[in-house]
């Protein structure tokens, strides 16, 4: 009696596991990637603001 290891069963739980943790690496890193560019556009529209606010009001005197 003789009992397969090798069921699909035995592979259903690894398999969860690796998916998950895929899923969670692609996850994190494509939501590091987007708040970095969000970052990188935010410190541009204040510079954009900051150098348009100083260069109009040195010109209504």
């Amino acid at each position: 009696m003789s009992q397969n290891r090798f069921s699909p069963r035995a592979f259903t739980m690894p398999l969860a596991a690796f998916t998950m943790a895929g899923l969670l690496f692609v996850y994190t890193r494509s939501s590091i990637r987007m708040a970095r560019q969000n970052a990188q556009m935010q410190r541009e529209a204040s510079r954009t603001r900051t150098s348009s606010s100083s260069s109009s009001e040195g010109g209504a005197e």
